[in-house]
């Protein structure tokens, strides 16, 4: 590397990068997870599914399917299990009977609103305790890796 050059080399970024994906994983999505299931018995399926559901309102079993790389099958049993639990319903696509949408009812996104503001409560007090006047450097840090990561395909195709 020149005096000039400032990039990071391609070894040691895909190592950063490699090291914030496990980080990512260990300190805020197992927490987020565990959180859920302790606190409203939901496994990290039935939580990503409720998730998704609140974001697009309602989905397709085959929709609901690919955003979580599961089969259908699974799909079916996951949509069961959150049926028997009130926190879905599905609606059967009178044009195509073979089409199920499944939408999220009024408890799901109470569970998840209140699920969410106790988390993140939790989270901003370690956020403030562990990094006191270095907050601002962290949200900026956040804003930046929230804009920039969903600009790019992370996903593996065949022929790449």
């Amino acid at each position: 590397m020149t005096s000039k050059d400032n990039s990071i080399p391609k070894d040691k970024l895909a190592s950063l990068f490699f090291f914030y994906v496990s980080m990512n994983h260990e300190y805020l999505s197992k927490p987020f997870v565990e959180f859920f299931r302790t606190k409203y018995n939901l496994n990290r399926h039935q939580m990503a599914a409720v998730v998704y559901l609140k974001d697009f309102k309602s989905l397709t079993m085959t929709q609901l399917s690919e955003k979580m790389s599961i089969s259908k099958q699974q799909a079916s049993q996951l949509v069961k299990s959150l049926v028997s639990k009130k926190l879905v319903t599905r609606h059967i696509y009178e044009e195509n009977r073979r089409v199920v949408f499944i939408e999220p009812t009024d408890l799901a996104i109470q569970v998840l609103t209140e699920g969410e503001i106790m988390f993140l409560k939790h989270a901003m007090k370690k956020i403030e305790q562990s990094l006191g006047d270095d907050t601002e450097k962290f949200e900026a840090s956040i804003r930046y890796l929230s804009d920039v990561i969903p600009k790019i395909d992370f996903s593996f195709k065949d022929n790449e």
